[in-house]
């Protein structure tokens, strides 16, 4: 009875890292992948890590510039940041940097398009799954940064004038020197 008990414990310890490996496998890939250059030539060869970055970088000056340009717009902090691009009526609000509100923004949907992504490839049955599944999300990067050249607020209007590694690297280094 001991030796049935024992193996049944350890049958259901043996599901369970299996289950465990199961659900951290396509984070681990994900998290792997993302520092590997992409695939699509629109991205010159960056990486989705380096992508992400360089977006960030043009976003943050973008939004400096507009709130440079334009001192009388007031601009709401980042948890109200959704509520700023639905609704026209700002008044009540105080002149304050967004947070890098397009940046999170953006972030939230890659979350949603990296899970919606690989369920398209699953109801899809493409095989094989994780090169299917990196493809997929890639292409619905690139569209995202097409649709978001047409996108309002105007701030978050960045062009996807993607550069190339040296180029990256060449404006990670200027923003190091500019930093105090």
């Amino acid at each position: 009875m001991i030796v049935i008990t024992k193996l049944i414990g350890t049958l259901i310890k043996a599901v369970l890292a299996l289950l465990m490996l199961a659900l951290l496998a396509p984070i681990l890939y994900f998290a792997w992948r993302a520092n590997q250059p992409m695939d699509m030539p629109e991205f010159k060869g960056l990486t989705f890590v380096q992508y992400e970055d360089w977006r960030k970088m043009a976003l943050n000056d973008i939004e400096a510039q507009y709130i440079q340009n334009h001192p009388e717009i007031k601009l709401v902090p980042f948890p109200l940041a959704l509520w700023y691009m639905l609704t026209p009526w700002r008044e009540n609000t105080k002149n304050m940097k967004p947070n890098d509100m397009c940046y999170n923004v953006n972030v939230g949907v890659n979350v949603l398009r990296a899970i919606y992504s690989a369920l398209h490839v699953w109801s899809t049955h493409k095989h094989p799954f994780v090169a299917a599944w990196w493809r997929t999300f890639e292409e619905w990067i690139w569209d995202g940064a097409e649709f978001d050249k047409t996108t309002f607020p105007v701030f978050c209007r960045l062009q996807p004038n993607v550069p190339t590694p040296e180029q990256y690297e060449a404006m990670k280094q200027e923003r190091a020197n500019m930093t105090p």
